[in-house]
């Protein structure tokens, strides 16, 4: 995986070949001006999307489960594996020890700069703020 700092230094160096583009272009000056318009878009909507996995132990069975946490259009959602190949479960309502694991996981990446944003953390820490357990019967 690439950090901020690789993805930046490519961009970076893509923006220059646009920038030399919009001035040498043989087509004229419109085409280079709306690819690098098209890039720089690109490069602000880099970090739209964001996948999160580990590996947890089910509650009910006791047996080890791979964990996603995908976050897209501000919204979180986790799906669950019960072996390394097989296909994504979507859990309908996580139970609060998977935000737990995620505001941890955010919190350390954050600290790494890998790409989390202060929102991100701050979602979900507002998501445990206002948990409400189930109701028990």
């Amino acid at each position: 995986m690439q950090t901020f700092y690789q993805r930046a230094k490519i961009w970076e160096s893509l923006n220059r070949a646009m920038w030399f583009g919009l001035f040498q272009s043989t087509a004229g000056v419109l085409p280079g001006i709306l690819v690098w318009f098209r890039f720089r878009f690109a490069f602000a909507c880099y970090n739209i999307s964001m996948h999160l996995q580990w590996t947890d132990y089910d509650p009910e069975t006791n047996e080890r489960r791979f964990i996603r946490a995908e976050r897209f259009a501000g919204k979180w959602t986790f799906a669950q594996r019960a072996t390394r190949r097989g296909i994504w479960e979507k859990i309908t309502e996580p139970e609060k020890q998977l935000w737990i694991d995620l505001l941890e996981s955010l919190e350390r990446r954050l600290a790494r700069r890998e790409g989390i944003e202060l929102a991100d953390v701050a979602t979900v820490k507002k998501m445990l703020e206002n948990w409400k357990d189930p109701p028990t019967v």
